[in-house]
């Protein structure tokens, strides 16, 4: 909805008409921010994958543009098991944004209904989207309704602080998120990686956080900050209790 109002307004004030304009800002104004959804990582990545679908569905469904970032793993591949899911889910554009370069994101944003975060390092992902400049473009078009979403190092990024085990310093750093989620951790493979004590000690050190802990196949949907919703065969941890 948001990028049809967007591409109206700019052929309206093309046009001369400014009145119809300023009406579509009111309309624009209006609209609701969209869902963010972190995803605990190794999620069923088949076409039959209720969390990815759900994803999908909660963008638009059918004939919708995503954008698909891999930027936090190393792999060439990295993406393409996501674009070949979403395009048979019937998704009329998938941009895979293998390059890192602004203008090719910024281009595929104006048209999309989701940015889909690939896992892999969280801090690679971060320092990429920081080099370009892009945190707050996503954090604007999230707050007019585009759906955000992350798998394992793309769900860590999606909170206010964000956890990072640092094997050069060989301890757990903290780093300012995209903070889709306000006053919030999120970590990842949780009961796998046994994280409750890392989840604990964030708790503690950002006094008036929630500390999500997600599990494998396992997602938490947000909605203007606010839980929407749980699904998945794992469970999720949240501190404090």
């Amino acid at each position: 909805m948001n990028n049809r109002i967007q591409i109206l307004k700019r052929a309206l004030i093309k046009m001369g008409k400014d009145t119809e304009s300023d009406r579509l800002e009111a309309i624009e104004d209006k609209v609701h921010p969209g869902a963010v959804i972190a995803i605990g990582g190794a999620e069923d990545k088949t076409y039959h994958g209720k969390i990815l679908k759900r994803v999908f569905d909660l963008a638009g469904g059918k004939d919708i543009d995503i954008t698909v970032i891999p930027w936090a793993s190393k792999k060439k591949d990295a993406g393409e098991i996501y674009k070949k899911i979403f395009e048979h889910f019937g998704a009329k554009k998938v941009f895979l944004l293998k390059e890192r370069d602004r203008k090719e994101a910024l281009d595929a944003f104006e048209r999309t209904a989701l940015i889909f975060f690939v896992g892999g390092d969280q801090k690679r992902l971060l320092d990429a989207l920081e080099d370009l400049d892009l945190i707050n473009e996503i954090r604007r078009n999230n707050k007019k309704g585009l759906v955000v979403a992350g798998t394992s190092a793309g769900a860590s990024i999606l909170g206010e602080h964000m956890p990072y085990y640092s094997e050069e310093e060989e301890k757990v750093l903290y780093y300012k998120g995209l903070n889709l989620v306000p006053n919030s951790i999120i970590d990842q493979h949780f009961s796998q990686r046994h994280r409750i004590k890392r989840l604990q000690d964030a708790v503690k050190r950002f006094d008036g956080a929630t500390g999500y802990g997600i599990d494998e196949d396992t997602a938490i949907g947000f909605q203007d900050g606010k839980e929407t919703f749980q699904m998945g065969s794992g469970r999720i941890k949240i501190l404090p209790e």
